[in-house]
């Protein structure tokens, strides 16, 4: 049988989702590049010439997730808005959709990632989305700010700031949801802690009190009632 020669791009997507089964399904630590290899059934060679190491392969696993969410605040800056404020509330909307349509993938996700075995996995993920995401933030924020609608400094190092807010919001809300499930409780603790997050944000871009819109009530009610 005439061996089958792949394009670059399609084997190498064939091995991050063969990876990303098994670091989900198992774990991160518990998955060796052996396992990975047999499930996507190419030789050691084939593997070691498109990734060094079991490593730089959940590097890439976890770029390429932060990488939609990039995508996603992508198609909001080419809309344009009439302010820096409108634009910000899209980008934590369109998040937030996205998350809601996807809600099946997205619990999934949570109890993969909260486990014991993928904390790396987790630690990993978070960071690479503040790396990624934080430009597209600060450049919103420099906008405000000569809109005179944000009174702050230092966007950049805000931007960074609200970002890891916004994941540990997120971490929190994950564990409530893993912890207690989808019941009213969880619902209202949610929505109370958005709240909270949303003046808080507000208050460090100068921006005036409850202009910021992090939590859409109709997208988490959307994710609750499903």
């Amino acid at each position: 049988m005439a061996r089958i020669v792949k394009e670059h791009q399609q084997r190498r997507d064939e091995i991050l989702d063969a990876a990303q089964r098994l670091f989900y399904g198992r774990g991160y630590e518990k998955t060796s590049v052996a396992d990975v290899i047999a499930a996507v059934g190419i030789a050691k060679g084939t593997f070691y010439h498109y990734f060094k190491s079991k490593s730089e392969l959940l590097d890439q696993i976890v770029a390429r997730q932060a990488q939609r969410i990039d995508r996603i605040i992508d198609l909001v800056l080419k809309e344009p808005e009439e302010n820096a404020i409108v634009e910000l509330n899209n980008i934590f909307a369109a998040i937030g959709e996205y998350k809601a349509e996807n809600r099946q993938v997205m619990l999934m996700m949570l109890r993969t990632l909260y486990s014991d075995e993928n904390i790396v996995l987790l630690n990993k993920l978070t960071k690479t989305r503040i790396k990624i995401v934080a430009p597209r933030i600060s450049r919103v924020i420099s906008r405000g700010i000569s809109e005179g609608l944000f009174h702050t400094e230092h966007p950049d190092v805000i931007a960074e700031m609200i970002l890891t807010m916004s994941l540990s919001l997120s971490d929190e809300m994950s564990r409530l949801l893993l912890h207690q499930g989808f019941d009213r409780g969880a619902k209202t603790i949610i929505l109370e802690k958005c709240r909270i997050f949303e003046a808080a944000v507000a208050r460090i871009l100068g921006a005036p009190a409850g202009s910021i819109t992090f939590c859409n009530t109709k997208t988490i009610e959307a994710f609750f009632d499903h």
